[in-house]
Parts: C-alpha cells; sequence; structure tokens
C-alpha cells in the first residue's frame, strides 16, 4: 500500500509512504482498537488520525508520539442511562432484567415524553439502560442492543415458565 503523508509533516511537498503487509495490518488493528476503546469511539476519521500519528512517527522516529495522540484525540468516557419506551410490557413497580431496569412510565426517574419518545399506549414501561462512552449515537446503539437482549432472554423465559404450568 502506498499513500499521501500528511502535507505539513512534509514541508507541503507530496511525499508517499509505502508500506508492507504487516504494516498495514498493524494499522489496521490500531484504528479496530481504538474504535474498541470508549476513550475513542468519537473519532470521526480514526483512519486520518492514525495515519497522522503514522507520519508523524515517520518523520521524527527519535520521538515517542503515543503520549501526545492520547492527550489529542482522548476524552473521559460519560456514563449515561439510555431510556428506551418498551410496546406491549407493562411493569407496576421498577425491576431489574439482566443490567437493565424496567420503570412503569409514570416513575419519576424517567424523562417527560417528548418528540423523540412517546409513553403513549401500547408503551407499557420504559428501559432504563446504563452505558458508557464518548459518542452518544454508539452509546445509543448498545443500549438498544442490551435492552433488545435483554428482553428476548425474558420473553423466552417466561415462555417457557408458561409451557410448564
Amino acid at each position: 500500500m502506498t499513500r499521501r503523508l500528511p502535507l505539513e509533516l512534509t514541508g507541503g511537498e507530496a511525499q508517499y509512504l509505502g508500506l508492507l503487509r504487516d504494516e498495514v495490518e498493524a494499522i489496521e488493528a490500531v484504528e479496530a482498537a481504538l474504535l474498541a476503546d470508549p476513550s475513542f469511539e468519537h473519532l470521526r476519521n480514526p483512519d486520518d488520525d492514525v495515519w497522522q500519528f503514522v507520519g508523524a512517527c515517520w518523520a521524527d522516529s527519535a520521538t515517542d508520539h503515543i503520549p501526545r495522540f492520547i492527550e489529542e484525540h482522548s476524552r473521559k468516557p460519560v456514563n449515561q442511562v439510555c431510556f428506551m419506551p418498551v410496546k406491549y410490557l407493562s411493569v407496576e413497580t421498577a425491576s431489574e432484567v439482566l443490567g437493565i431496569r424496567l420503570l412503569p412510565p409514570d416513575d419519576p426517574a424517567v424523562p417527560h415524553a417528548g418528540p423523540r419518545m412517546s409513553l403513549e399506549k401500547p408503551v407499557g414501561c420504559v428501559a432504563a439502560v446504563p452505558v458508557r462512552g464518548t459518542n452518544y449515537g454508539l452509546m445509543a446503539s448498545r443500549a438498544r442492543f442490551l435492552a433488545s437482549h435483554a428482553l428476548r432472554v425474558m420473553r423466552i423465559a417466561l415462555r417457557d415458565e408458561l409451557a410448564q404450568k
């Protein structure tokens, strides 16, 4: 693979860096590790950020560029709770299922209904899912996945329980 180095590292002159297969694989592994780390999941263009890092390492191989990369690109993950309405399942009191809390729609912890979250029937409860990260979109996706999984497991357990009666 050949790729142009960032112009700010070459004095504005177009220079290219040829990479061997194992070097490309190492860069891909770094990108995957960054995306898997909540401190870096907010990066919009991890490919460009990692390439800038590679270029800086190439331009100045005597310097350890890792601390600067971490300082510039990492963010402290935040803990949030995502609230998602659940249709056709009602709870009268707060219950916990596989790490999520199922709350009645009128529970004080549930945010007020709005354009993004309706609490009208057939909504019978709200799933409160704790998540951690630096990208709210990815955090919401993880929360949806966790809530879906917990509700699916609960549905299977209830179906088995009813079948035994």
